[in-house]
């Protein structure tokens, strides 16, 4: 398998895609898979935001640490670095196709993801566990090659 490099994109960066990316980098140690490297942004990201609250304990929960996340807007990355481009909702890959990013290159994660920003420790739970069995399909089809 060649090398690949996914971003994960939702709205500020603070809650879902940074959750994405800190699970995703666990399951990729933990399927043994060395070429695949992960980062995440936000369309409407103000970048050098810290991680939601809900988020960093969430993650916390499962000894993941997204104590150090600091927020990447979409336009603080190089767009044609990246292989692959999850959104998590339809209007994300709307906005990724708008910027120029090709269709065939964005996917949406499970059937998408809603946003817990605000809401309680329990709708954080809920986000992360859906995104992480969102996630290990994702990883299937990546070991499948589609």
């Amino acid at each position: 398998m060649k090398a690949m490099k996914i971003v994960f994109i939702c709205t500020g960066n603070t809650c879902r895609s940074p959750m994405a990316e800190v699970i995703f980098k666990h399951l990729i140690q933990k399927n043994h898979l060395q070429d695949i490297s992960c980062t995440s942004a936000g369309i409407s990201a103000k970048s050098g935001q810290k991680a939601s609250r809900n988020a960093i304990k969430v993650c916390k929960e499962w000894d993941l640490d997204l104590t150090k996340h600091t927020a990447k807007n979409i336009f603080d990355i190089q767009i044609e670095d990246y292989d692959r481009f999850v959104a998590m909702n339809e209007t994300h890959l709307e906005i990724l196709k708008t910027l120029g990013v090709p269709g065939d290159k964005i996917c949406v994660l499970g059937n998408s993801i809603a946003d817990p920003f605000g809401e309680n420790l329990d709708a954080y739970r809920k986000c992360r566990n859906e995104i992480t069995d969102s996630l290990k399909k994702l990883i299937l089809d990546i070991k499948n090659g589609s």
